[in-house]
């Protein structure tokens, strides 16, 4: 057994965790927060909640939401400059995961000579970031309390996966609350990046008795409860439980890396500015698929925590029967074709494919020419 660490921040988890911002960020010796958010999020009522908190405690704060939803290089660039003209001490990230990730950008300019992209890979961020309070409204990324950070560079229109124990957040107050007014795809697209999470977490190269088990539960709680969030979005349980669903999903991968899914769904979405999480459910089946032979055990884990959901699931099934199934009675995948993709830019995209870090752990080699198939599959 090979040695392995396992890291994660602290966590405030429950109805109302929002509300303490002020309070950690006092007890942290700070005193004038960043406020890192987006023109939709930082316009809710709970938001309120937390700029009271932070005015309870003598937090002077500064709102930045010029943010994207996949977020951009010259993004955390901007922000980061009205960081440091502010006089700031610490970051305050109130959003989904392209919020989160956005602020975790800013951190590393501030504390790093720039450009972002420079510290794109593992292990490539030198200074520590500055402390970090990180309040999600989606549950789906897992930035809250994860090692990575997605930026896209707009040069060469990719994502960027920048993976570092730095980047972990100080805190996350995971408040179901914040995830209320979330529609259906939003749920359902968040929903479906929690599975790819645990799914390539099971199956990664560098998993971990730790990592399985929260990859486990991550499924387990998503497909219980996906259906539900979907179908009734006011249901607080059921929110709940998605979020809890999402952060063990975020320890896994955080810990054991991801897989293919990821690699191309960071390809595509750079690329053409799509949503994260609608691709990887597009992804999940064909990767799944592509991944079976060299990932069994992993997979065979799954299907029996799909069983255990779904007692009268057919014997004969694998899990790319199970979850063809599972997202068919969500909603209609959609095609690759369908969605803004140029299929003629498909093949120069291979490269950034095969050089994503998250291509590292998955548990089959892959080659230019499986890309492609894939790409085939999903078009």
């Amino acid at each position: 057994m090979e040695l392995r660490k396992f890291v994660a921040p602290e966590i405030v988890f429950g109805e109302g965790a929002r509300s303490l911002a002020g309070q950690y960020i006092k007890n942290l010796g700070a005193s004038k927060a960043l406020i890192v958010s987006g023109p939709i999020v930082s316009q809710q009522a709970w938001f309120g909640d937390i700029l009271e908190g932070l005015d309870q405690a003598g937090i002077q704060w500064i709102l930045a939401t010029e943010t994207s939803v996949n977020p951009r290089d010259y993004e955390s660039e901007a922000i980061g400059k009205l960081y440091n003209e502010e006089a700031c001490d610490v970051i305050l990230a109130v959003g989904g995961g392209s919020v989160i990730d956005c602020a975790k950008g800013v951190g590393v300019l501030v504390s790093n000579v720039g450009p972002i992209h420079r510290y794109e890979g593992v292990d490539e961020i030198c200074m520590s970031i500055p402390p970090l309070i990180c309040i999600p409204s989606t549950a789906g990324s897992a930035a809250e309390i994860s090692q990575f950070a997605i930026i896209t560079n707009t040069k060469t229109k990719h994502k960027m996966a920048l993976v570092s124990k730095m980047l972990v957040p100080d805190l996350a107050l995971v408040d179901p609350e914040t995830t209320l007014t979330k529609p259906f795809d939003l749920t359902v697209d968040s929903g479906l990046d929690v599975l790819a999470h645990a799914t390539e977490a099971m199956a990664s190269n560098a998993s971990s008795p730790f990592s399985d088990l929260h990859a486990k539960e991550a499924a387990r709680l998503v497909l219980t409860w996906l259906p539900v969030a979907a179908r009734e979005p006011g249901n607080l349980l059921a929110r709940r439980k998605m979020l809890l669903a999402s952060n063990h999903a975020g320890l896994a991968f955080s810990n054991a890396s991801l897989g293919i899914i990821h690699a191309i769904a960071h390809a595509l979405g750079g690329r053409f500015d799509l949503v994260h999480g609608e691709l990887n459910g597009i992804l999940l089946e064909e990767s799944v698929r592509f991944n079976y032979d060299h990932a069994r055990e992993a997979y065979g884990a799954l299907e029996e925590v799909y069983q255990s959901v779904f007692p009268g699931t057919p014997d004969q099934w694998r899990l790319t029967d199970m979850y063809r199934h599972f997202i068919d009675h969500l909603r209609v995948n959609q095609r690759l074709g369908s969605m803004n993709a140029d299929r003629q830019q498909m093949e120069a995209m291979i490269h950034w494919v095969l050089h994503d870090p998250c291509i590292a752990t998955n548990p089959r080699q892959v080659t230019a020419e499986d890309v492609k198939k894939i790409y085939e599959q999903i078009w």
